[in-house]
């Protein structure tokens, strides 16, 4: 029998390394917001909305979808973590798992806040740590729907981030 357990573990840390190594080094980036597009997942049923001007990658879909900034840079990155039940038992499980992996993509990496949401999100993880070109800044969400568990998770520039969390506003399970 497979551990599935282990597997979404691997997934999120793949996760979090994927992010921290893809904004090394990156400076900033412009941001247009005047029209924005919805994505639906054809598995798992949800959407979300994101600026029309951002990159959708869909190549590890159904499981994981990345949302960047246009451009070619990597300042900013979103990425919605779709997980089975049978991968977590609880919020706990998960949010343990983020939190463990933090100081591994990043270890001077400052966890600022860590609380229980009132909403489609359950949990939230807010966090800090130092990129070359300045602050880097990350937000982990956590949540879950009597069909899948789920993860949105993203990093940036201290001063790029805000995009990312206006695209976490609008998924809807």
């Amino acid at each position: 029998m497979r551990n599935k357990p282990w597997y979404s573990v691997l997934l999120i840390v793949g996760l979090v390394f994927l992010l921290a190594s893809s904004v090394i080094g990156c400076s900033q980036s412009e941001t247009q917001t005047e029209t924005w597009t919805t994505y639906h997942s054809p598995t798992y049923g949800y959407t979300i909305d994101y600026p029309q001007n951002f990159d959708l990658d869909t190549s590890d879909a159904p499981d994981t979808v990345f949302i960047d900034p246009p451009g070619g840079t990597d300042c900013l990155l979103c990425g919605m973590v779709i997980h089975g039940y049978e991968d977590f038992t609880s919020i706990d499980d998960r949010k343990n798992a983020i939190l463990l992996s933090l100081p591994d993509a990043w270890p001077d990496c400052e966890v600022i806040s860590s609380h229980a949401l009132d909403g489609k999100y359950e949990w939230v993880i807010e966090f800090t740590f130092t990129l070359p070109s300045g602050k880097g800044r990350g937000k982990a969400y956590t949540g879950e729907t009597s069909d899948y568990q789920f993860s949105f998770v993203f990093v940036g520039l201290e001063e790029d981030w805000s995009k990312c969390e206006e695209i976490a506003e609008t998924f809807i399970p």
